[in-house]
């Protein structure tokens, strides 16, 4: 998983460097690369760092006080 985290980092930075040489209708699609893969590094970081501890009834995944606040309404 920590493979996964510099994976993701790693394609951060290279989309990062792009965008600041881009222009125009490129430094569009380079933005567009960097917002997804910005959101993979954080989904990346957060399962390592934020382990899913419950669900909630659609499927979603609740960490840290979010868990504790749905083992609350259960009760």
């Amino acid at each position: 998983m920590r493979h996964d985290i510099i994976q993701a980092h790693q394609q951060v930075g290279y989309l990062l460097e792009h965008l600041r040489q881009s222009d125009g209708a490129a430094r569009e699609v380079f933005a567009g690369a960097l917002a997804a893969a910005a959101r993979v590094a954080h989904d990346a970081h957060r399962r390592v760092t934020h382990p899913v501890l419950a669900q909630d009834e659609e499927g979603r995944a609740l960490v840290g006080h979010e868990t504790a606040l749905f083992e609350e309404m259960l009760w």
